[in-house]
């Protein structure tokens, strides 16, 4: 049985429709399960109305099966709106696969990615958003194993 952790940090306010909500989580590994791969982070991101995650130490071989599933779970979610990017290293066999990491963005955000990337080692992924103004907001999902 799983419990909960609750969180830690800032109070979560009402969430105002002008601002982008971001978060970070180390997931310590998504569930394996092949067809509900990632339904509790992308739940949790849409309970908490956070517009773009970071998921660090994922522990999935993002193959283009686990990355297909993913991505169909998150449109599923998000009205088809989600856009994800994820890293990992190379591995044969399906599953586990140490380190990784994953960035979702949903709804309106996803309209604001313009570029999106990762590295082919499982360290980091990362998405750049336009902002106001002409300005630009990239973020960066980074983990190094220990």
């Amino acid at each position: 049985m799983k419990e909960n952790i609750d969180a830690f940090g800032d109070h979560m306010n009402d969430k105002v429709e002008s601002i982008i909500r971001f978060a970070g989580h180390n997931v310590n590994g998504i569930k394996h399960s092949p067809d509900k791969l990632g339904v509790e982070e992308i739940g949790a991101m849409h309970e908490m109305k956070i517009d773009v995650l970071a998921m660090m130490e994922t522990n999935i071989n993002w193959s283009h099966d686990a990355r297909a599933t993913f991505m169909a779970n998150a449109n599923l979610q998000f009205n088809k709106t989600a856009r994800c990017v994820m890293s990992g290293g190379s591995a044969v066999k399906e599953g586990y696969l140490p380190a990784g990491t994953a960035m979702i963005s949903m709804g309106k955000t996803s309209g604001r990615v313009i570029q999106r990337g990762a590295d082919r080692l499982g360290s980091f992924t990362w998405m750049a958003l336009r902002g106001r103004k002409e300005t630009g907001i990239l973020v960066i999902n980074g983990y190094r194993v220990c």
